[in-house]
């Protein structure tokens, strides 16, 4: 198993730019029958924490494997909550305590960073504090767009 820890890139922006997709940056390259090909960024959606993703790369993430069936009811629920679900409320409409709750987002948080291609330090799911302090989970507007396209 190889293991990279950090890489450091130096060059002009646009040996940077021929390098990038190597480092997690999102971009699609297109093979055609006549044996052309081209590479082109995919548009994607920044998040606050700096990654970015598209709805391609959300897809690639929520159907290279089969879902668990308590991480769909957890993205149901959190489609069906625009303005956010807390943790207990979160919880009780999957069926199960808040330690399976956190064993059920830590499991799909490895699928995520397991996921080839995907920025590292992006997010499916946000977590944001509401007018009283307490933490609430959201779908960014990219996710929810993602997930109508799927059957759940």
């Amino acid at each position: 198993m190889i293991k990279v820890r950090l890489v450091e890139v130096e060059g002009d922006p646009e040996e940077v730019l021929k390098v990038r997709q190597l480092f997690g940056a999102v971009s699609e390259y297109v093979e055609r029958p006549n044996g052309t090909s081209e590479s082109r960024e995919i548009p994607s959606v920044g998040l606050h924490n700096g990654g970015s993703i598209s709805v391609d790369g959300v897809l690639r993430v929520l159907t290279r494997r089969a879902l668990h069936s308590n991480i769909k009811k957890v993205l149901k629920v959190l489609l069906q909550a625009p303005k956010g679900v807390r943790s207990e409320e979160l919880a009780k409409a999957v069926g199960i305590d808040r330690a399976q709750l956190a064993g059920v987002l830590g499991a799909f948080g490895r699928r995520i960073a397991n996921t080839p291609g995907w920025p590292v330090g992006a997010h499916l799911i946000e977590v944001r504090r509401d007018e009283n302090d307490r933490k609430r989970y959201h779908l960014p507007s990219l996710v929810r767009s993602a997930l109508e396209k799927m059957d759940l």
